[in-house]
């Protein structure tokens, strides 16, 4: 399960990063949003450009089904810092 949270954080964080940047329209953390749930995972937290210009840095969970707790990912995306 944290390989998923991890993949889901990752692919979150790009996709809000392009909006931040311009490459796609829209609204960074709804973009993050809808990546992430694509990928089995709830987004917990989205801010943008706090590490730089046209950067994202994302938490999502994933639920672990009442058997184990819920994994955790995060990630950053955009430009280097």
């Amino acid at each position: 399960m944290r390989r998923k949270a991890a993949t889901a954080a990752d692919l979150a964080a790009l996709a809000a990063a392009d909006v931040a940047r311009g490459l796609t329209p829209g609204d960074p953390c709804r973009a993050a949003e809808v990546v992430a749930r694509q990928h089995g995972a709830v987004m917990r937290a989205c801010s943008v450009g706090t590490t730089g210009s046209g950067t994202a840095m994302i938490r999502v969970s994933v639920d672990g089904r009442g058997l184990l707790p819920d994994a955790v990912g995060a990630a950053r995306a955009g430009p280097p810092p």
